[in-house]
């Protein structure tokens, strides 16, 4: 990744992760509680994932505690995108999302590469010249304000 790009993804306290598909509707009260258990579906991607100190300490103890909790109740985890959503929906103000489904870079699980790339990098790898365009801070937003736009959910 270029440093410039991740600076401005690790600008804050929140942990970042990537959401490939828009939100459903049914999540926007932000509602969700561990309890509830596993979100079964792809939503969050753990290719890329990161933030300041403090935030992978937070993010390393909830996600080792919840899979501890689902473990004590028996539920049936089957991936570890299933604990990330569970975690992000539960802890919505903690994230910022990459939201890679917005951008034009190609296949949304691989959207890091070129959105994270330099631009003579990106030039060379021979993405489309919009995903060139792109900065990576156009789809990065805090994930508590996901509903407020009609293009990020379903």
């Amino acid at each position: 990744p270029h440093p410039a790009a991740i600076s401005t993804v690790f600008n804050n306290d929140r942990f970042f992760l990537g959401m490939i598909t828009p939100l459903p509707r049914r999540f926007c009260a932000f509602n969700y509680t561990m309890m509830d258990g596993p979100i079964k579906m792809d939503l969050i991607e753990g290719t890329f994932m990161g933030g300041s100190a403090s935030a992978i300490r937070w993010w390393t103890s909830v996600y080792y505690a919840t899979i501890d909790d689902y473990r004590a109740k028996d539920f049936f985890i089957g991936k570890d995108q299933y604990v990330m959503n569970s975690i992000a929906l539960t802890h919505a103000a903690r994230f910022s999302m990459l939201l890679p489904f917005r951008a034009s870079c190609g296949d949304v699980w691989f959207t890091y590469g070129p959105l994270l790339a330099e631009k003579g990098e990106r030039e060379r790898l021979s993405y489309s010249s919009s995903c060139q365009q792109q900065n990576i801070s156009d789809f990065v937003i805090p994930f508590d304000t996901v509903c407020k736009d009609n293009n990020h959910i379903v």
